[in-house]
């Protein structure tokens, strides 16, 4: 429908409509030209682009990040709980790495891992804390793991981040320093 093109109001859309245009694909078969004649050179070029999927401004995420993580699939499943630890610090580093990269670490709320296990079954198992480490992430492991003892396919490893709408409500430190 013309009314998503971007730009694109109530006035533009009624005016549109009026011209007999309801969707982009009617729009397309028109010459640049047509569209310049009647929307002015301004709009009429943008409407031109635009309903061709041509859009050059850039990309703004709306969203908050509520999450960040990183996993592995192995090539051959993990036989055991042990294999599995045997992986877990390499994942825990890129994991750091990444939320020091972006500058989320202080954000951090939970962690949590995943696990999927050969039969595709998957668990995760979280844990309250502002900090990442091995010390949190590897008991994290073993109570997953308990859940369906057996080969694993892929180990995740992430957190997930405050609610951005208490983080002006924290407690505030009575001493600093």
């Amino acid at each position: 429908p013309v009314q998503k093109i971007y730009g694109v109001g109530p006035k533009s859309a009624a005016r549109l409509q009026s011209l007999g245009f309801q969707n982009c694909g009617q729009l397309q078969a028109l010459e640049h030209t047509a569209l310049v004649r009647h929307f002015g050179p301004t709009w009429g070029t943008e409407m031109y682009r635009l309903c061709r999927g041509q859009d050059d401004r850039p990309v703004q995420a709306s969203r908050l990040r509520k999450s960040m993580s990183n996993e592995r699939t192995f090539f051959e499943d993990l036989p055991s709980l042990d294999s599995c630890l045997d992986e877990l610090p390499e994942l825990i580093d890129e994991l750091i790495q990444d939320l020091e990269k972006r500058e989320l670490m202080d954000r951090v709320h939970k962690v949590f891992v995943k696990l999927k296990f050969s039969d595709f079954k998957s668990t995760t198992k979280e844990r309250v804390s502002n900090k990442v480490s091995r010390e949190l992430l590897v008991p994290l492991v073993e109570e997953a793991f308990e859940r369906n003892p057996g080969a694993v396919r892929l180990i995740g490893v992430g957190v997930r981040f405050e609610d951005p709408a208490k983080w002006d409500k924290r407690q505030l430190e009575l001493f600093e320093g």
